[in-house]
């Protein structure tokens, strides 16, 4: 009796993984439409930003207004 009852739990675990599996996929594109119709740039696997004409002095500060939510506007020394 209780492999029974282990196998069906095994099973609808496994079926509730994938379930959540492809929800994460549906929120990651929706995630990803805003941020494409927003403006924000790439990060590729390698690093590499694509998107943006941004100098990458400015990385840091971006990261920053990622990570806090507000917009962080720095302002470009003139080099003289």
């Amino acid at each position: 009796m209780s492999f029974v009852v282990s196998f069906f739990v095994i099973v609808a675990l496994g079926v509730l993984y994938e379930y959540l599996r492809e929800l994460q996929k549906e929120v990651d594109r929706k995630i990803a439409a805003g941020l494409r119709g927003s403006g924000v740039e790439r990060v590729t696997r390698t690093g590499s930003r694509q998107g943006s004409s941004s100098p990458e002095g400015l990385s840091e500060v971006e990261d920053a207004g990622l990570l806090t939510g507000r917009r962080v506007m720095k302002k470009m020394a003139s080099g003289g």
